[in-house]
C-alpha cells in the first residue's frame, strides 16, 4: 500500500503495518507503484520531471 507522501507500506494478513520504503526525507511522493516480485523491484512514478525511481527492496 502506498502512502501520496512518501511511504510505501505492507500490510500483513493478520493487520500488522510495516514500512518497506520510507522517501519523506527527500520529498518524493508514492501516489502509486509497480512492484516487480522476480526481481524484489519497486518503480514509483515521480510524477514531476517525467522519471521514474526504482528500489531494489532486499529481503
Amino acid at each position: 500500500m502506498s502512502h501520496n507522501e512518501g511511504r510505501l507500506l505492507r500490510v500483513a494478513r493478520d493487520g500488522r503495518v510495516t514500512t518497506v520504503l520510507d522517501t519523506t526525507a527527500i520529498r518524493m511522493s508514492i501516489p502509486d507503484f509497480g512492484y516487480a516480485p522476480a526481481l524484489d523491484l519497486v518503480v514509483i512514478p515521480t510524477f514531476t520531471g517525467g522519471r521514474v525511481a526504482a528500489y531494489r527492496l532486499g529481503r
